[in-house]
């Protein structure tokens, strides 16, 4: 159970700035106006302003007698005040008190909510919502590279990455917060459940996490729901279904195909939001920031690249651009072309729908468009 609280204390400097203002309202309205306050009403803003500095988050244990599974409730808790407690980073949310017993605990609370209730402002820009979500996988990192007294990797795993459980900071900051379904890798011997069942927010955890057991998980995790969060604050779509960022439906080329950058996000994704586990190419949050600054380094150079491999179709969403006809090619004639002087041309052909782009003039063809030619 969770409840919103206050620090009484700081309430009490509330309460006595209240009082002060009343006093002052009632003495000298003179005064009031020539210290900003127009009315009583800006006065009570102003205080409670103050204090909602001051409130918390408080997540409680439920009793013995209402918990379904007291003892496998009450480890958890313990765990995951464990986990906050261990990792400090501006982009983890922030535990304020703690019961010794382990019983609840007091997180810092975030007026405006969640990423859920604020993810508007990034819709169809996908420099913007990388760039806000880059500070929080530092965090992410920082969660896969703790270690124990010994040295040795915990192998913690947070295992539940998403938009309702992102907060935004009065600075607009992304904050990740419940480490209810934290995991410690060192700690397989001591499982939490000797069931096999879902290790995660099932419309969020990658596919092939269904049915395993949590000791049988790993940073790849965190990272498929990373990037279906950075594909939610784009698409201004609440949840992705399973790995098919590439249906015409849900590709982000097509749902903005006047916006730049979007072949970069969907190549991002291809590493990341995938049906099999080998074939995410990226191991942990760190990996992923290294693949997060690579692509804000190309956007930052203004640099108009078509794409940083094969490009998605931008008509179909299916298929994948083939080179047809190279530069030194006269064969335009079977593309219904025909050569003009020494004009010389590239063809690259969609394999799915056959869909064509030409290049053709002075201008470069973007290196990455620069690939095998493939027979017609």
């Amino acid at each position: 159970m969770v409840y919103l609280v206050r620090d009484k204390h700081k309430f009490d400097v509330g309460l006595m700035n209240l009082r002060k203002s009343m006093e002052l309202l009632m003495r000298d309205s003179d005064e009031l106006k020539h210290k900003g306050f127009e009315d009583f009403q800006n006065v009570i803003k102003e205080i409670t302003q103050i204090d909602n500095g001051y409130l918390g988050a408080l997540k409680e244990l439920h009793s013995q007698k209402d918990a379904r599974d007291f003892e496998l409730a009450e480890e958890r808790i313990k765990r995951e005040i464990q986990a906050m407690k261990s990792i400090t980073h501006p982009n983890l949310i922030e535990v304020l008190d703690t019961d010794t017993d382990g019983k609840w605990f007091v997180t810092r609370y975030y007026n405006k909510g969640t990423l859920t209730k604020n993810s508007a402002s990034f819709t169809g820009n996908f420099p913007k919502a990388l760039k806000a979500i880059r500070p929080l996988v530092e965090g992410v990192a920082k969660i896969h590279e703790a270690v124990n007294q010994a040295g040795d990797n915990l192998g913690m795993v947070h295992r539940d990455i998403k938009p309702d459980n992102i907060f935004v900071s009065d600075n607009n900051e992304l904050i990740l917060g419940d480490f209810g379904l934290v995991y410690y890798s060192e700690d397989k011997g001591k499982r939490l459940s000797n069931t096999i069942g879902n290790v995660g927010s099932t419309d969020w955890m990658p596919p092939w996490a269904a049915r395993r057991r949590v000791d049988e998980i790993n940073p790849k995790f965190d990272i498929f729901c990373l990037a279906k969060t950075i594909w939610s604050m784009i698409s201004d779509t609440p949840i992705l279904p399973f790995w098919y960022y590439e249906d015409p439906e849900f590709n982000l080329e097509c749902k903005f195909p006047n916006a730049r950058y979007m072949s970069l996000a969907n190549e991002l994704f291809s590493k990341c939001i995938v049906e099999k586990e080998k074939d995410c190419k990226i191991e942990n949050a760190t990996e992923f920031l290294k693949a997060i600054d690579e692509i804000i380094g190309i956007i930052e150079n203004d640099a108009d690249v078509v794409d940083i491999s094969e490009r998605v179709c931008g008509a179909c969403g299916r298929g994948k651009y083939e080179l047809k006809v190279d530069q030194d090619d006269h064969v335009l004639g079977d593309y219904g072309l025909r050569s003009v002087g020494n004009r010389k041309f590239r063809i690259f052909v969609c394999d799915h729908c056959g869909h064509m782009l030409l290049f053709t003039g002075q201008g470069k063809v973007p290196e990455p468009w620069i690939t095998k030619k493939k027979d017609s």
